[in-house]
């Protein structure tokens, strides 16, 4: 498939989300195959992918960074998660919802960080997976998972930003943000 085709169901960026970078990755999950929608998710369900429809689904009451840092978890699963994926239907280390979630996650986090954008919020959600599955060293979890969605991260920040640039799209300049370190220099989850 064409990196540069035209969408086949556009989504706009919700209220308060960067346009730019939501349309990126909307992009992103287009070029593997899913449909981005929006639209009522019941109770408490903020997103989910759906591997068997191809589609990502994000809750219609979502905005701004908490739009954006779900459609970037999402994305991860697409990235790390489905059938033909960097990492294949599931976890090549074991089938684990929880490793899924962390690895999403951090995916989420590392893109907008290297975007921009931060989210206190995911730190809070990637210890607390991964205490619960080894409450023996969470610590070592939370590594040993962000090396394995080191390179799909590289690859949407890298395909992302090239989207931007050529669409003449960068992400709203915020004062209260701290640019993000390019890829040779370290920067959170490397």
């Amino acid at each position: 498939m064409s990196n540069d085709r035209k969408f086949r169901n556009p989504v706009s960026a919700p209220p308060g989300a960067d346009a730019g970078l939501w349309t990126a990755l909307v992009r992103e999950a287009e070029v593997r195959g899913f449909r981005v929608a929006i639209k009522p998710t019941g109770g408490s369900l903020d997103a989910f992918t759906d591997y068997q429809a191809n589609e990502v689904v994000l809750a219609a009451h979502l905005r701004g960074v908490a739009a954006m840092t779900r459609l970037a978890h999402e994305v991860g699963h697409v990235h790390l998660h489905a059938a033909g994926s960097l990492r294949g239907p599931f976890s090549v280390f074991e089938d684990s919802h929880g490793l899924r979630e962390v690895e999403a996650e951090i995916f989420a986090y590392v893109v907008l960080v290297h975007h921009g954008i931060s989210n206190d919020e995911s730190l809070g959600f990637i210890a607390q997976w991964a205490w619960y599955l080894r409450p023996d060293a969470p610590e070592k979890y939370a590594d040993e998972a962000s090396a394995r969605v080191t390179d799909a991260a590289k690859q949407v920040v890298a395909s992302t930003r090239a989207y931007m640039r050529q669409h003449s799209t960068a992400v709203s300049s915020d004062p209260t943000r701290e640019a993000a370190p390019p890829f040779d220099q370290p920067g959170p989850g490397w």
